[in-house]
This record gives structure tokens, C-alpha cells and sequence, in this order.
């Protein structure tokens, strides 16, 4: 059977819209195609995006969506005349397009179908080896956080599922309620986000108010993670962002990027009650085909 390819993907794409060719179609996708646009099921979470980003960002609440809810504003300030529904989206849509690094709306659909007419990044022995590789870090962040974060906490850390999907379904369900923190490590290619939830600030309040444990928890991933890479080949580890806003992530990677997302619960007891709440780690396809061999 010959090998699956992207080049193979795009012709798939390209003949699913009718072309002869993927430079047909791209060359055919101009900003008046927007209306004619087909989103497969999985991928309608970036037209909730433009829904959900146009009220806000006119009524300069833009910091609900970091760095894309403030390029939105901008837009929307230099459009000419009253402000419409219609010329809104638009720019939505343009601005969406332009974080996933697609000059137009119809050009991310394209991006989109082609990325998920891919072969999934991992199969499921390489999922297995995520996950076994993954329960040896659960045991370093529990120590950690019972440790320097929660001293005298019950607390365990286990992996909650291991699973393919795109990053853009991993950094619109961190927007609500969490943070996003990104890694690189020499010797391993591509960035590794991590997604911190609320159970943070919530464990530091019951382990006794110590608003500096917030900053220690952030060093505390990080250590954990790069200790974590080291052991499967890479150099030191840097951080390439602080927590900050989830779609800030998008200047790791576009939206429509597949790749491995692995979750880890985290579970504390401490004298001021219980919190428990999950640490995602996402490896995009690059970072996951530098790994595979080392797993």
C-alpha cells in the first residue's frame, strides 16, 4: 500500500470540491467563497469563535480572547461608517484566518479538511506509550505540588485519557478556565503546550492563601515537564511563554494542527477541603513524529 501522504490529503480535498488539482483550489480560493464554505463536524468550533468574539470585542471586552480578541478590536476600529452585523464577521473571519496563518476564511476551510483528511498523527500503540511515558511523570508533579505548592496535602496525579484531536479543540476548551504555559526542549522538535486549569489558584487558597505558590506552581510544571523530556532524549528545556491566555497559543501552532492531547487529574485533600482538576499536554504532529522513536 503506498504511503499517505500530505500531497495525497490535498488532492483528496481538491477533487472533494470539484478541482483537478490542490493549486486549482487554493488559486480559487478568494474572500467570495466565504459563503460557500463547508465545515466538517469536528472543525465548527472556528465559526463558534467568530460568534462568540464580535459582541465582545465591539464592546471592548477583547481581553475575554487574548491577543485575537485585541487584533478583532483594532479591526473593527478603522471600519468605516456605523458598525453592521455583516461587516463584523467579516472581519471575525479575516482576523480567525490570519491566526491560523491563511490570508482568507475559505483558505483556512481548505487548511482545515486537508489537515483532517490526514492519517491520525499517532495509532493507538503510540497512544499506549504516550500514556505509559506520561504515568511516570504523575508521581513527579504529585511529589511537587504536596511538597512546595500544598505542603501536608493528600495528593495523586493520574492520567485521565490519552487522545488525538487539533489544537484548536484543546485551546477553546482551556478560554472559560484555564491558562496556557509552552516548553521546547533541545533535541525535540516543534513546542509542548500545557493547559493549567482553576484547581491552581483553588489549592493554593485551601493550602492556606500563599499567593506566591501560584509562581511556584508554574516553575513547578515546568520543572517537572522538562525533567520529564529529558528522560525521553531532549536537552534543556526553556519556557517559551508564561501562563497566559490560551489563544495566545496560537503563535505556536494554527488551530487546525493535529495532534497528541494527554490529560493528567490532579486530586488534593487538604485541612481547607478537596479540589481536583486536569493538566492537558499537547504534542502537535511535528513534536510527536520527533518523539515516536523514543517512547
Amino acid at each position: 500500500m503506498p504511503a499517505w501522504t500530505a500531497a495525497s490529503a490535498q488532492q483528496v480535498v481538491a477533487h472533494e470540491y470539484g478541482y483537478s488539482s490542490w493549486q486549482a483550489l487554493t488559486a480559487d480560493a478568494t474572500p467570495d467563497r466565504a459563503a460557500s464554505v463547508r465545515w466538517t463536524e469536528r472543525h465548527r468550533h472556528y465559526e463558534t469563535l467568530v460568534d462568540e468574539l464580535v459582541a465582545p470585542c465591539r464592546a471592548g471586552d477583547d481581553e475575554r480572547f487574548g491577543s485575537l480578541g485585541r487584533r478583532l478590536r483594532e479591526r473593527l476600529e478603522r471600519l468605516p461608517g456605523e458598525p453592521g452585523v455583516d461587516a463584523d464577521t467579516q472581519a471575525a473571519c479575516q482576523v480567525v484566518a490570519q491566526a491560523n496563518g491563511c490570508e482568507t476564511w475559505a483558505a483556512l476551510n481548505i487548511e482545515v479538511l486537508a489537515a483532517a483528511a490526514v492519517f491520525p498523527v499517532a495509532d493507538r500503540p503510540q497512544l499506549d506509550a504516550f500514556e505509559r511515558a506520561h504515568n511516570r511523570l504523575g508521581p513527579l508533579l504529585a511529589e511537587g505540588l504536596s511538597t512546595r505548592v500544598a505542603p501536608g496535602a493528600s495528593l495523586a496525579v493520574d492520567t485521565a485519557f490519552v487522545d488525538v484531536t487539533s489544537y484548536g479543540e484543546l485551546l477553546l476548551s482551556l478560554i472559560s478556565e484555564a491558562q496556557l504555559m509552552r516548553l521546547r526542549a533541545q533535541g525535540i522538535a516543534g513546542e509542548l503546550a500545557i493547559g493549567v486549569g482553576s484547581w491552581v489558584p483553588t489549592l493554593v487558597e485551601q493550602a492556606g492563601s500563599h499567593p506566591e505558590r501560584l509562581a511556584v506552581c508554574e516553575r513547578l510544571l515546568t520543572e517537572a515537564t522538562a525533567h520529564f523530556l529529558s528522560e525521553l532524549g531532549g536537552g534543556r528545556a526553556e519556557v517559551v511563554e508564561g501562563q497566559a491566555h490560551p489563544l495566545n497559543g496560537l503563535a505556536m501552532a494554527p488551530m487546525f494542527e493535529m495532534g497528541v492531547l494527554i490529560a493528567q487529574e490532579v486530586c488534593a485533600t487538604t485541612a481547607g477541603g478537596s479540589t481536583s482538576g486536569l493538566v492537558r499536554f499537547f504534542y502537535s504532529a511535528k513534536t510527536v513524529r520527533s518523539l515516536a522513536e523514543r517512547l
